[in-house]
């Protein structure tokens, strides 16, 4: 496993530990693990040194997620609508750059490999 992997590894469980965590209404450890996710995420994309670009803009859409996730957590925990609105725009930009990293890396003939969902 490539270095940057781990760190991917490591924001995936704790994304996914942030929601159970948001789910079970522990809201400080939800917003502990949200930060170690988004840390860890960026670490990855910093850590990533392949040459695929499809590779590298699939690591920042899956920033974008967790970023939209908090961001939706906290909108909902705090009550503040424009924060939730906020995680939809953020939504919005993830799927539009998922698009259009799924479409460059077919003009460009990469492989396009969702790690995520492997985890």
């Amino acid at each position: 496993m490539n270095k940057y992997q781990t760190y991917e590894t490591i924001g995936t469980i704790s994304w996914l530990t942030m929601d159970f965590c948001w789910m079970s209404g522990y809201m400080t450890l939800a917003y502990i693990v949200s930060i170690i996710s988004i840390l860890s995420t960026i670490i990855s994309i910093f850590k990533f040194n392949g040459n695929s670009k499809s590779e590298k803009r699939l690591l920042i859409v899956s920033l974008m997620w967790v970023f939209m996730n908090t961001l939706w957590m906290t909108g909902e925990s705090l009550s503040k609508p424009w924060i939730v609105t906020s995680a939809k725009f953020v939504f919005v930009l993830s799927m539009i750059m998922t698009i259009i990293t799924i479409i460059t890396a077919r003009k460009e003939k990469e492989t396009i490999d969702f790690k995520r969902f492997k985890v």
